[in-house]
């Protein structure tokens, strides 16, 4: 467990860090977000993944595990959709014009790597304490 809660901080570190990147090169690139896509990010790819880890160290470790896997994947989606499927300003290939263009791009995909590491370490520790007996603390 010491492990996964280890993994997930530093994942969380990494993704806030990118985050913050990738948000000055929303503004500087003025592609703005919906008031749905908002609370979408403030909820799901901010504060989720925040209380999660949180929770990993505590006594609420599986529902930490529960919700920094689902906030990742849900991260991940939302990020995938928008930078590489819908056609949009948010996309990475039909960004306006601006001198962050490339940071934007850049951080896209260390976003979407990061999420995915972040879901797979959820994944796996999740398999890992379903294997074990339901009552064994997990540690």
């Amino acid at each position: 467990m010491r492990r996964f809660r280890i993994a997930a901080t530093v994942i969380l570190a990494a993704h806030t860090a990118v985050g913050v990147v990738h948000e000055l090169a929303h503004r500087n690139l003025g592609i703005e977000l919906t008031a749905a896509q908002t609370l979408f990010v403030n909820l799901v790819i901010l504060a989720a993944p925040i209380i999660a880890v949180i929770l990993l160290w505590s006594r609420l470790k599986r529902a930490g595990t529960l919700l920094f896997t689902g906030s990742m994947a849900g991260s991940l989606l939302f990020g995938l959709y928008y930078h590489y499927g819908l056609v949009s300003p948010d996309h990475v290939s039909h960004l306006p014009d601006g001198n962050l263009q490339t940071a934007f791009q850049i951080t896209a995909i260390l976003l979407a790597l990061l999420e995915a590491l972040g879901v797979s370490v959820g994944i796996a520790y999740r398999n890992a304490w379903r294997t074990t007996s339901p009552t064994a603390p997990i540690e």
